[in-house]
Order: structure tokens, then sequence, then C-alpha cells
């Protein structure tokens, strides 16, 4: 597996130079799943996750890559079940339904419930 860690390490810097630019027009600062990982100490794994999606999304990587990334953010999240607790069972009720991502033509997304 690649380590390529370091370039989200650096988006915070990023988000609270454009945090900075929002404030002025009013907009929300930052997103509130990013504001939560920070919260509960889950930053970094976090950002590993997203970037492993992007890269996926781009065809510059394999979603199956991202699996034991987003292993370690919820592994993370476990130590933190005040901050989390709600998230985690959402995630536990998405992996009894759906197993694939994103879902294949002939496996539809679970539908809302």
């Amino acid at each position: 597996m690649q380590q390529e860690e370091e370039p989200a390490a650096s988006a915070p810097t990023n988000e609270k130079e454009e945090d900075n630019a929002a404030e002025g027009s009013g907009r929300s600062k930052e997103c509130p799943i990013c504001v939560m990982m920070r919260e509960g100490g889950c930053e970094k794994p976090f950002n590993s996750f997203m970037d492993c999606g992007v890269q996926a999304e781009k065809g510059e990587g394999n979603y199956q890559d991202c699996v034991a990334l987003f292993e370690s953010m919820r592994l993370c999240m476990q130590k933190s079940p005040a901050v989390f607790g709600e998230v985690l069972r959402d995630v536990e009720d998405l992996a009894k339904s759906n197993t694939e991502y994103p879902p294949t033509p002939e496996q539809p997304a679970a539908p809302a419930s």
C-alpha cells in the first residue's frame, strides 16, 4: 500500500485559507464531518481515506485500496464513542445492506429506511 498521507496533512492549511475567505462571505466555514473528525482525533485517518477515494474516483487507484484506510479510520472512531457513536451505528447498518462501493448496476444501493 502506498503512503501518501503527507498531502492530506497539509490540507487543513488550505481549508483554513478557504475558511477565512468563506467567513467574509457569510458561508459555512467547514464541513461538519471534517470538524467532527478533527475534534474526535481522527482527522489524519479520515484525510487518508478521503484522498484514496478521490484517487480511485479519478481512475488513479482502486476503491478496494481504500478498505484498509477505512478500517483504520473506523478503529480510530471507535476510540471516541461520545463523538462518533451515531456515525458508527450508521456505518454498521450500511455494511449490513451494501457490501460493494460503488454499487454495481446489478446491485443498486439499498433504499433509505
